[in-house]
């Protein structure tokens, strides 16, 4: 570290109203940076119609972002485990008149007190390499500063898991780049089965930033266990008082079926589930967009499940090279068949309700049939149906912050999806609007 001799370093941030301000830093704290000015804008997008917020920052450094979000009002909790930066972010707090709007406290998140709750927690740790030599103007710490611990992330996932800080409909926002770190990271997250969805991506030299959402699916949601069902789908339609996010899991399925009519055989230890979707309004449409999102939701929930998870969790092109679709409802692995999905629909009056089955099979299946024995032969069926749970809510649930994929996105992946597999006969050429498939005959 650098002598106290060294000056200031003068930084400067425009805030939400267009207002460029300044003031001074110690060397040693992380500067306001194009990462900083990322999390900024993905803030003011998603916090445009929200009024007087409780967020939690981790790590404000200069206090840039701390300060943009108290001049709109929100209520802001800054920690640091730097005493300079915790100096920096109260002196802009009181140069600003900001002092009521703004905490701050030096600590670390394994010392944090989860008895507050909430709106927003926010976390970027300074991915970005330093600047040039040539060119350098600072000298921050990085020998804690630059690697977020995979540690805290782990502690600030199971306090909120088990219910602690964050409100009913909070949200984390991460800042994560492509590192091996960020993506040990995701995986904690995804093991603790966060719903995912990337708000907005950005490149900077050689560094790829992502703002990833992650919240908790359906808290409320129940889960219905049977030692035997007929039909986990039927059990779903039938059962009064479902709501999104319920589910209905069978250890025996007796009856299961596929897609016009089939029998889908199941063992014990398989994938045989169903969950309750959001519908809008009284009419459902689009059934083929919403046959797609469900085969890419499954699709998704095995790659986290196999341990190679992509935080942008959006494109076929980062699934496991063994994994694809076969339209319309076919989970094919190594050009078996190891799983698919059905969908089913009832309208009562006022009430419509979609549901989706998903039946994987996880043990040793016989030929033709492909399983997930082949990519995860220890794997857990409790955590794959989390996983499930997670993509199924990132395809179809309108979470707290951005939203699911367009129709358009759903039809590029799963074109993408769906190319890698050319089928015997006929070779993918299209989707339509609508999910229907254009082949090209040989």
């Amino acid at each position: 570290m650098k002598s106290s001799s060294v000056s200031p370093l003068q930084v400067a941030f425009k805030t939400w109203d267009g207002v460029l301000r300044s003031w001074k830093i110690p060397r040693t704290v992380y500067p306001p940076r194009e990462d900083t000015q990322f999390l900024s804008d993905v803030l003011k997008e998603e916090l445009r119609n929200r009024n007087s917020c409780r967020i939690l920052e981790i790590g404000p450094g200069s206090g840039a972002v701390t300060m943009a979000l108290a001049l709109e009002g929100h209520r802001v909790t800054a920690i640091d485990i730097h005493p300079e930066a915790v100096a920096v972010t109260r002196g802009v707090a009181e140069s600003h008149g900001l002092s009521e709007q703004i905490i701050v406290h030096e600590q670390d998140v394994r010392t944090l007190n989860f008895d507050s709750s909430y709106d927003l927690i926010v976390w970027n740790a300074p991915y970005l390499d330093p600047i040039s030599p040539g060119a350098q103007t600072f000298q921050w710490r990085d020998e804690v500063s630059l690697t977020a611990s995979v540690a805290d992330h782990q502690y600030l996932s199971s306090n909120i898991q088990r219910g602690q800080g964050l409100g009913e409909n909070g949200f984390l926002l991460l800042i994560l780049s492509d590192g091996d770190t960020c993506k040990q990271i995701s995986r904690v997250y995804a093991d603790d089965g966060w719903a995912m969805r990337p708000l907005a991506r950005t490149r900077h030299g050689g560094e790829h930033l992502v703002a990833l959402c992650l919240w908790r699916p359906w808290p409320e949601s129940r889960i219905f266990t049977l030692e035997e069902a007929e039909s986990t789908n039927q059990v779903a339609l039938e059962t009064i008082g479902l709501e999104p996010g319920d589910r209905v899991v069978a250890k025996n399925q007796t009856s299961g079926k596929g897609r016009k009519g089939r029998t889908w055989d199941s063992r014990t230890g398989d994938l045989t589930s169903s969950w309750v979707l959001p519908t809008i309004g009284q009419v459902i449409e689009k059934p083929h967009i919403i046959q797609l999102r469900s085969a890419l939701a499954a699709t998704d929930a095995v790659q986290r499940w196999t341990g190679s998870t992509s935080i942008a969790f959006d494109s076929a092109n980062a699934w496991h090279n063994s994994l694809g679709l076969k339209w319309p409802n076919d989970l094919m692995i190594f050009d078996k068949k190891y799983g698919g999905i059905l969908l089913e629909a009832r309208q009562q009056g006022l009430e419509s309700r979609i549901v989706l089955g998903i039946g994987i099979n996880i043990s040793q299946a016989p030929q033709p049939w492909g399983s997930l024995s082949e990519l995860n032969p220890s794997g857990d069926v409790e955590q794959l149906t989390h996983h499930m749970t997670a993509a199924i809510a990132h395809w179809f649930d309108r979470g707290p912050a951005g939203a699911p994929p367009s129709d358009a996105e759903t039809l590029g992946i799963a074109h993408r999806a769906m190319s890698r597999w050319g089928a015997e006969r006929q070779q993918p050429l299209s989707l339509n609007q609508d999910g229907l498939l254009f082949v090209q005959e040989p």
